[in-house]
């Protein structure tokens, strides 16, 4: 039996909130969990710290779309993004199902790395993926947050 296939690996580290952001100047504790079957399936990531994010669940989970499954979705929700047109509805969809919302593209494959995936993390946390909303309440208070923004603006 191959000795590192039998246990997943895990990692902690720690994430400074990228300038200009609402995250600027605050350090957010990570773990990444690497499946038996990596790099074949991705790890997940997760927030230790709190984090009030539209791509973040509150208990932590990120959602990007390169840490979903790789393959087509079962469901063919892909096929249907092609003629759905997302805005504000969009926050109403099941959180469970926006996971299923990403193209296959995107989604995870064995060349991903996890610096990508860090990146990614860092990436997100600056502009927050409006599509995909994983904290419904931190979604909808990004919305609104950037409708006061143009008003202000004058948009």
């Amino acid at each position: 039996m191959d000795f590192y296939a039998s246990f997943s690996w895990i990692f902690h580290g720690f994430y400074r909130g990228p300038e200009d952001t609402p995250y600027e100047n605050g350090v957010f504790c990570a773990v990444i969990t690497f499946p038996k079957d990596y790099p074949l399936n991705p790890p997940a990531m997760r927030f230790t710290s709190e984090v009030f994010h539209p791509n973040v669940y509150p208990d932590g989970r990120v959602c990007i779309s390169i840490l979903h499954p790789p393959g087509d979705d079962p469901n063919q929700y892909e096929s249907r993004l092609d003629f759905l047109f997302f805005n504000f509805a969009s926050l109403l969809i099941d959180a469970e199902l926006h996971d299923l919302l990403c193209y296959s593209s995107e989604r995870w494959s064995p060349v991903q790395s996890v610096e990508k995936i860090l990146l990614s993390v860092v990436s997100v946390l600056a502009e927050p993926n409006d599509e995909s909303g994983a904290n419904i309440e931190a979604s909808v208070s990004f919305f609104l947050f950037f409708l006061l923004l143009l008003s202000y603006v004058g948009v």
